[in-house]
């Protein structure tokens, strides 16, 4: 009977032990103490948290005067790549359609003065010279272009009387100084040849030294004087320079830097 009583003891406890096993125990509520230590470090969490989004926008901030720094230093990069290319084909266009060649020296005055800017064409064909026709040619022995008057076309007779020229029997009538020297004889031009005086008869190298210019020796048909046209001009060529810059061939045999005293010494 005793062993009975026990043993039901015995089984109530273990149930009682197993019910408290498989129950979780329940977690025991803060004290009020402890609930204003929670409080006070959620707010300090989103206080943290506010300052960290408020430093991004500050960085931000900051960053905003480099990054408008850089678009403005775009634009000006464009803005001169733009005036450049703008300038080149400027200078193309000039290049190909004006041909611009300089005049250096007083040979062709008072048609072409020093510094005179020409409009030249590179289309030399024989069609296109003719008596009176202005061209730029290139002789052995000469560093540059030279510049000079057609007066003779292939196959006419060129002779000289009383300081003025002939052609074919016939005195030419110009507004040129009379030649204070020139050729004895007669000279017959081959069919490809030109007879080339400058309008400053007196002050010029030209066919009565150096003979006949030939067709292919042609580089320049002038075409105009720009600078005389539109002095306005005369700028713009000035900082577009040619590749040829033709001599005066003058008897003083002028150098750029002589042309630009006797100009001075004119003035």
């Amino acid at each position: 009977m005793k062993d009975e009583q026990n043993n039901e003891i015995l089984n109530e406890y273990e149930e009682w032990v197993y019910s408290n096993m498989m129950e979780s125990p329940e977690e025991p509520e803060p004290e009020p103490e402890q609930e204003e230590e929670i409080q006070e470090e959620e707010i300090q969490e989103e206080e943290q948290e506010e300052e960290t989004q408020l430093s991004k926008l500050r960085g931000d901030s900051h960053r905003e005067p480099r990054i408008k720094q850089i678009k403005q230093t775009a634009i000006i990069a464009k803005t001169l790549i733009t005036i450049v290319v703008i300038a080149l084909v400027i200078a193309l266009f000039v290049k190909t359609y004006y041909h611009p060649v300089t005049v250096v020296g007083p040979s062709m005055s008072p048609t072409f003065e020093d510094g005179d800017t020409l409009r030249t064409t590179t289309d030399i064909k024989p069609a296109r010279i003719s008596y009176d026709t202005i061209i730029c040619f290139t002789k052995k022995g000469e560093s540059s272009l030279i510049i000079k008057r057609v007066v003779g076309l292939p196959g006419d007779t060129v002779t000289f009387k009383d300081g003025r020229v002939c052609i074919n029997g016939a005195i030419r009538e110009d507004n040129c100084p009379l030649m204070e020297e020139y050729p004895s004889e007669a000279i017959t031009l081959g069919q490809d040849e030109y007879y080339v005086l400058g309008d400053n008869r007196n002050n010029s190298r030209d066919s009565r030294v150096f003979g006949p210019v030939k067709l292919s020796e042609i580089e320049n048909i002038v075409v105009e004087d720009v600078t005389k046209r539109n002095k306005d001009m005369k700028m713009v060529f000035k900082y577009i320079t040619s590749d040829h810059t033709p001599t005066d061939a003058s008897k003083t045999d002028a150098t750029q830097t002589d042309a630009e005293n006797n100009k001075e010494k004119g003035d």
